[in-house]
Order: C-alpha cells, then structure tokens, then sequence
C-alpha cells in the first residue's frame, strides 16, 4: 500500500470537514482546517514513515536470519538391512525387499531433529529436494544410506529423509544443504557403525539367538552413552529381530545421553531370543536379448537394438570398489549404475 492511500482517508476527512460548515453561511474559500488537524495529519505521516522504515528492516532481518532451533538433539538412526527387510514384509507379505550386494553392515535410517521428550519436528523449512547435489557422493549413499524396499525409487528414501527431517537438520549453520545432511550421515555410519562393536563382544550375524543384555553392554561399553535399541517380532514366525540401533548427538555433534532416560532404551526388545540375520543380496534378473525374426528371405536378423545380459550385482559392486578406494567420497558417474536405473525403475 502507497503512502498516499493510506493518507487519503485522512485528507478526505479534512475536507468533508470544510464542506460540512457551508451551512453556517461562511464562504467554504476561506475557511482552513483546524490547527489541531493540521497536527493530526502531520503525525499520521511521521506514524507511516516510521512503520514503512521498521518493516523494512524487519523483512530484511527474516531473510538474513535462519529460522529459530525448536529442537534439542539429533538422534543418528542406523538399520540392519535384514531385519528391516523381514519388518518390513512381515507388516505386508505381498512387498519385497532388493538388497545391493555390496550392502555388508548397518546403513543410515536417518539423521532425525529431536525435541526432548517427543517427536520431532518435521518439515521445518521450504527447502526442495536437489538430487544434483548428492552425485558427487551417491556411491557412498547406494551402499551406506540405501533404499531397500523394491518398487521404489532408489532416490526416494533421501528425499522423503531431507523434506522430513534435514530441513529440520539445516536449521544449523554447519548444514547448508543436502551434501552437507547426508554427508554428515555417512561419516556418522563410518565413525559409529554398530557391526564390529557388537562382533567384539560375540554378537554376530547367524543363526545365534542373543540376549538383551549382552547388546546393551556391549554398546554401553563402546560409545559410553545411553542409546536406543529396537526390535520387531515378525507376526507370522513370532521372532524377535534386532532392527535399529539409536545414538543421539547434540548441536555440536558430541554424542550425548538420549534424553530422559537411565540406561541404553529397549523398545520392545524381549530380555533374550533376539535374532541378528546374516544379510543375503536380493538375486538380479539377467535381462535376455530381444528375439529375433526371419526376414523374407529366411535369414535371421535383429530387430532394433540388442540390449544384452545386464551386469550382475557382482560386476556393478566390483565398479563401486574400484571408485571408491580411488576416492571415497568423489566417483566418476561415468563408471557406476544403479541397478534401478538398469531394470528401468523410475527415480
């Protein structure tokens, strides 16, 4: 709004004021407002500058200031892809799992903003999802933050974690954008990755059954903080599963104490019986070429192009080595695939 039709109003009331004493006989030319509206008017223009001046400032202020922290703690959340896996049909027997060959050891849930005492928040910021911004480390991401459930898009796990939770994360100065997020994520999984600790103190994957307070040590010994454990019985078979491991780290990313709580937390877990599965890689379709057909003359000759066999889990998992002891955070994408853009899956 223009300062001048805020001030409208005002003017035309001075002059309804003058057109109102015609009927005293007074010639309307002579008569002038009042030295008290005179005044009025003068301080509704210095109010209107004033205001104009402080919103200003203020909307430039909201625009250089990140929004205010409403959450406390961050809780690093990693998952056994085996166990998820079995969670994960057990909930529904018609869905499948596809775990990429090179997946060995616990890979990133999600980096999650807490506030004390609940859950959350959630979709704090209008940040898009910029995928462009994570090619340069997506080769880490497919093995150490992968999306396990087929018939999604393997890139729909990270965007639903950065709308969710690391607009959240980017509250903080040290987390500008998706890198940063889901960087922070997978140096987390190699700094706390929960497979050796627990081998250390004979908890491996296999046919074992463990007990509750053999993990719970185990973790309390190693990261001397308390954590938060979890477990998920599988409907039909009625056995218990070892799925996630919890470690929560302040604003700084110090580890820290999960809060309101007296020891590592188990969520559901029973007190032994509890099974850690050894990881087995989804087998992948070989795709056949396409059948041929006899041209008029009898002879045999393709039609269109021959797409040949797709490279097994093996040879695309020998690529992912060779790039990533060369570097482990940049890749040429030039010389690795996903198998879901092979089979054709969307992203």
């Amino acid at each position: 709004m223009m300062v001048g039709d805020v001030l409208a109003p005002v003017t035309g009331m001075v002059h309804f004021v003058n057109s109102s004493e015609r009927h005293d006989g007074i010639s309307n030319s002579v008569r002038r407002p009042s030295l008290v509206m005179v005044s009025l008017v003068s301080a509704w223009h210095t109010f209107i500058f004033l205001h104009a001046i402080i919103c200003c400032c203020w909307g430039v202020q909201a625009e250089v200031e990140p929004p205010p922290s409403n959450w406390d703690y961050l809780i690093f959340t990693q998952e056994w892809p085996q166990s998820a896996c079995i969670a994960y049909k057990g909930e529904n027997s018609q869905r499948a799992c596809e775990i990429f060959s090179n997946v060995t050891s616990w890979t990133v849930h999600g980096v999650w903003p807490t506030k004390a005492g609940t859950k959350g928040p959630h979709n704090c910021q209008k940040l898009p999802f910029d995928l462009e911004k994570l090619r340069q480390i997506e080769p880490s991401l497919l093995m150490r933050w992968p999306n396990i459930y087929a018939g999604k898009s393997v890139y729909s796990l990270w965007k639903h974690e950065w709308l969710k939770h690391g607009t959240c994360a980017a509250e903080l100065p040290s987390i500008g954008d998706e890198h940063d997020y889901f960087a922070l994520g997978l140096h987390w999984s190699a700094t706390y990755q929960p497979l050796s600790v627990l081998e250390t103190a004979g908890v491996r994957p296999g046919a074992d059954r463990f007990q509750w307070a053999q993990i719970r040590d185990a973790l309390t010994a190693h990261f001397s903080t308390k954590m938060i454990v979890d477990c998920e019985l599988d409907r039909e078979t009625k056995l218990w599963y070892l799925t996630q491991i919890k470690l929560c780290l302040d604003k700084s990313f110090v580890p820290t104490d999960c809060h309101n709580k007296s020891e590592p937390i188990s969520t559901a877990c029973p007190a032994e019986g509890i099974l850690y599965p050894p990881i087995i890689p989804t087998p992948v379709p070989v795709l056949k070429p396409e059948r041929t057909e006899k041209q008029e003359s009898g002879t045999e000759q393709e039609q269109g192009t021959v797409p040949g066999k797709t490279p097994a889990k093996e040879e695309l998992v020998e690529i992912f080595t060779i790039e990533l002891s060369k570097n482990e955070v940049v890749a040429p994408t030039s010389r690795w695939y996903s198998w879901y853009r092979m089979s054709g899956r969307p992203y």
